[in-house]
């Protein structure tokens, strides 16, 4: 418990400096990245063995956060500094977040997507009250920039779609070994969502990384479907329909965000303070988690 405080202090002190900067000045030192890193691993070291997470966990969460951090830069959905602050806050998970989170090995996934939601619907706001103050110029912007075409609507369709029914196999596959099987599967499907945009920009880059997905989502649904074709049927037309909305949605909504980032003074938005307020969330998590039922 007192490795958790001296973990909450250090989080509170670098998430506030680095919402900061980032908001005045555009960026992230590289000085607090490495101050938050060192004393992180000192916390950990010097913590009560009994108040640490498992070693493996730890390693994997950070290896997990560092290959999520470097695809969102790639992606360009994430500056280098937004990549190493959320790689940085990997390391300050108190040990509680392994108990609670979806995936032992991958709580920061959490982190991620407390962050995210928030985010995206702030920027929606924000998007759809420029739109509408400029609506004889935003409308005929949005509608030529709409990249909804017949190739790319079907060959995204196809692969998303098998994601989708991977992720129906996959936690059907799970339910019985998760109390909140259904809460989960739905945070699943909603954070497919947050990463579809940078998802697809991986794919555009990557043709043959696309192809293999679906080659890939044909070849594990084909056994599925022989051994339950209804069940199997139903999940795929499921998805389908998912998909196509998911691409429709994601689409208008990058169009209305863009132009709404370009018409803004700065061109990008600060994201070191929604990162901060996701590890807020993450810990406010972790003690309703603890706090004693009644």
């Amino acid at each position: 418990m007192r490795s958790d405080i001296l973990f909450f202090i250090l989080t509170a002190v670098i998430g506030l400096i680095t919402s900061v900067e980032d908001v005045r000045t555009g960026k992230i030192r590289n000085f607090w990245i490495a101050i938050g890193f060192i004393y992180g691993c000192i916390l950990y070291l010097a913590s009560d063995p009994g108040e640490r997470a498992p070693h493996l966990f730890v390693v994997s969460n950070m290896a997990l956060s560092l290959l999520t951090a470097y695809w969102l830069w790639k992606s360009k959905l994430w500056f280098a500094g937004d990549a190493k602050l959320f790689f940085l806050y990997s390391i300050l998970l108190p040990a509680g977040i392994y108990k609670i989170a979806f995936f032992p090995f991958f709580p920061s996934f959490q982190v991620l997507f407390l962050t995210f939601i928030p985010a995206a619907f702030y920027l929606l706001i924000l998007s759809a009250v420029d739109l509408f103050k400029n609506w004889a110029e935003s409308s005929s912007k949005l509608l030529r920039g709409l990249k909804i075409g017949a190739p790319f609507l079907f060959k995204n369709t196809l692969s998303f779609t098998f994601i989708f029914l991977l992720n129906h196999i996959l936690w059907s596959r799970l339910a019985p070994h998760l109390p909140a099987y259904e809460f989960a599967n739905r945070v699943m499907f909603l954070a497919l969502f947050v990463i579809y945009n940078p998802l697809n920009i991986f794919f555009e880059c990557h043709k043959k990384i696309h192809y293999a997905v679906i080659v890939a989502g044909l070849s594990i649904a084909l056994p599925y479907f022989l051994l339950d074709p209804m069940r199997v049927s139903k999940q795929f037309f499921n998805s389908l329909t998912f998909c196509i909305l998911l691409i429709i949605v994601s689409d208008v909504y990058r169009k209305i965000t863009d132009d709404h980032i370009e018409r803004s003074k700065n061109k990008t938005m600060p994201f070191a303070p929604w990162l901060f307020l996701g590890m807020l969330t993450t810990w406010s998590l972790i003690l309703l988690y603890r706090a004693p039922r009644v």
